[in-house]
């Protein structure tokens, strides 16, 4: 008899890199944007890399850049600049969700697209015979 290994996967895997331009970034920021970022496979699940990027500015203002990685070479970039270097990120954050919903649907708009004969092709009706001068495609 085989073991059921389950159908549904609970955590998903994702390599996710904080780092800082011209700043060191404390533990606290470093822990809270691991946290919160844990919500993006909700938005898209098989995003393969994440990078933050923190950045101070001119005017005591903080940047954060997050770069996400998904399949078939798509690289989502978001910038955002606030007062303080967690406001920067929740601000890119809430960027990153809107372009992963749109990635997403995009990617199932396109998968359940018919296909070009079922695009082109008539369907039958009773009364129209069907031969060479009904008009159906027959390739």
């Amino acid at each position: 008899m085989g073991r059921n290994l389950g159908t549904t996967l609970t955590e998903v895997i994702v390599k996710i890199t904080v780092t800082g331009r011209h700043m060191e970034v404390t533990d606290v920021t470093r822990r809270y944007a691991l946290e919160k970022i844990k919500r993006l496979p909700r938005y898209f699940e098989n995003i393969q890399r994440i990078e933050i990027v923190f950045n101070p500015e001119k005017d005591s203002r903080f940047s954060a850049e997050l770069i996400a990685h998904a399949p078939r070479g798509s690289v989502l970039v978001v910038h955002a600049n606030e007062t303080t270097a967690t406001a920067a990120f929740d601000t890119a954050l809430e960027k990153m969700e809107r372009h992963l919903s749109k990635l997403k649907d995009k990617l199932r708009k396109r998968t359940r697209a018919d296909g070009p004969v079922k695009k082109f092709a008539r369907t039958h009706t009773d009364d129209q015979p069907a031969g060479e001068d009904s008009g159906e495609i027959w390739w």
